[in-house]
């Protein structure tokens, strides 16, 4: 019985003039992703070309030019078919075969270059997240996320490497003031902080997540090194005339009539809740807060008679 091929070759080809501009080796349906990618707004070069092509009313041609079951045979000829057209009328970023080992350092410059300072547009980002929340992740995939993230993370040169890269993007004031402009157009938003505000609650309020919060505060703090780190990064935060500016302004805003007030009316409106009602009750039927707010009481009662005592004794 003939074996199916099951790896192949394709070229793309404009329409509008009949020329290739991508050879590319896959299976299955790869031959067709590259078209959905460019309508996911995909800014790679390859994609930037299909649009081109739309907008100048023509098509994407899809030829496959050679099929075999020998993935090594389907590389070979890959750069065979690269190196037929030549790359630089092509989108190809790679003479082919396995990897990314075609690229020269001059390539790998043009591109650092092209990629360095570029934001996509709010439009972008906007349809960006939207695709990533459609995105379903199943729990054995979140389970092996945070596995290989915790596994990164506990190497030691993993994570100076990591904060060596923070440390050096934000001591660039441009990017700080980028970020805090970022984050406070973010955070302006009302739906976003009720959604972040209703996921963190939901998440403290699974017993199993506060003790897993709690013991990992608990183990950062008990390691010496890590409490001289924390204090080392809290004293520099502190000494920075940025930060005590900022911090002073913030201070002074909430010390006015109007913040109070509108602190006032925030709080009020959240006990009036039947919701805020319902926790503040279950939480004073416990044991331990009746026992708390009785020792609190008696201490209160306690200092009362002895102000009290005093005043008697002065008369």
């Amino acid at each position: 019985m003939p074996t199916i091929p099951h790896f192949y070759v394709y070229v793309l080809v404009r329409s509008t003039t009949g020329k290739p501009f991508y050879v590319g080796k896959g299976k299955g349906r790869r031959v067709y992703d590259h078209e959905a990618e460019a309508r996911r707004q995909c800014t790679c070069h390859r994609c930037n070309t299909i649009r081109k092509i739309w907008k100048q009313g023509g098509e994407v041609h899809r030829y496959i030019v050679f099929t075999t079951t020998d993935e090594a045979e389907a590389f070979a000829y890959e750069i065979e078919t690269i190196a037929l057209y030549g790359r630089k009328n092509l989108c190809n970023r790679t003479d082919g075969g396995e990897g990314s080992t075609g690229i020269s350092p001059e390539g790998r410059a043009r591109i650092r270059a092209a990629h360095l300072g570029r934001r996509a547009s709010v439009a972008t980002r906007a349809l960006m997240s939207a695709a990533l929340r459609r995105r379903v992740i199943t729990p054995a995939t979140r389970a092996k996320l945070s596995a290989s993230i915790t596994a990164y993370y506990a190497d030691p040169e993993a994570r100076a490497r990591q904060s060596a890269i923070q440390q050096k993007l934000f001591a660039d004031p441009k990017r700080r003031a980028e970020t805090s402009a970022r984050n406070k157009a973010i955070f302006a938003d009302p739906d976003v902080r009720a959604a972040i505000s209703e996921r963190v609650r939901t998440y403290f309020t699974n017993p199993e997540a506060r003790d897993k919060a709690s013991a990992a505060g608990k183990a950062s703090w008990a390691d010496p090194e890590e409490r001289i780190r924390r204090g080392a990064i809290q004293r520099a935060v502190k000494a920075n005339p940025e930060y005590r500016a900022q911090l002073t302004a913030r201070l002074k805003a909430q010390a006015t009539p109007e913040y109070r007030e509108q602190l006032s009316a925030s709080l009020k409106a959240y006990h009036a809740t039947p919701e805020a009602q319902a926790k503040q009750r279950a939480a004073l039927n416990t044991p331990e807060a009746r026992a708390k707010m009785s020792a609190s009481a008696k201490a209160a009662w306690a200092r009362r008679k002895a102000v009290k005592r005093s005043d008697d004794d002065g008369l």
